[in-house]
């Protein structure tokens, strides 16, 4: 008896990693830039509509630099993802690099569009992201629905 609670014991952490996998979507682009040393930047992403997303949508995760005011934020790495079939709320992961200057401020912003290209969700406030080399995960980001 012992054996089986200790063996059941050891299957814990695999049967948790099958947890996090990407439920199904799947990245369809590399990120943009070569990042050199890397942390993650994690979360996920959903809406408070009850509505499913419609064939070919796709999400846009951005990490940029916002430290300057009243200039365009530079992007720091981008990736995108098929969420054909995929229900929320849905798990992201971004590569974010080691090596930053203390000034910059980095924000992540995420948007849902559909196959056409139409904005349908983003989000409306900011998602500071540490600048420190940690993995850092975000946890639920709830996005809001844009123009009917």
């Amino acid at each position: 008896m012992k054996a089986i609670k200790f063996g059941s014991f050891l299957l814990a952490p695999a049967l948790l990693a099958a947890c996090t996998t990407t439920g199904g979507y799947q990245q369809v682009e590399k990120p943009i830039f070569n990042l050199g040393e890397t942390s993650s930047v994690t979360g996920q992403l959903t809406y408070r509509e009850r509505m499913a997303l419609p064939p070919g949508a796709y999400a846009t995760i951005t990490l940029s630099d916002i430290a300057r005011a009243d200039a365009p934020a530079p992007v720091i790495n981008q990736i995108r993802y098929d969420l054909t079939n995929v229900s929320v709320p849905f798990h992201f992961s971004l590569e974010r690099p080691n090596q930053l200057d203390q000034r910059v401020q980095l924000n992540l912003r995420a948007t849902i569009h559909d196959a056409n290209g139409k904005l349908m969700f983003t989000t409306d406030t900011v998602q500071p992201v540490m600048t420190r080399p940690v993995d850092q995960d975000l946890g639920m980001i709830t996005m809001v629905r844009t123009g009917r």
